[in-house]
């Protein structure tokens, strides 16, 4: 998958520390999955 606004979260993680590890893992399973269709996501 293509995260797009990558930049944006960067900076909100910055932003808001507590918020990192969620974001992390969402990234991370985002980044590795294959979805055959958007009702997948």
């Amino acid at each position: 998958m293509v995260v797009v606004g990558r930049k944006k979260l960067e900076t909100f993680k910055r932003k808001h520390t507590d918020a990192k590890g969620p974001l992390d893992a969402w990234l991370n399973e985002a980044l590795n999955a294959t979805w055959l269709m958007p009702a997948g996501v």
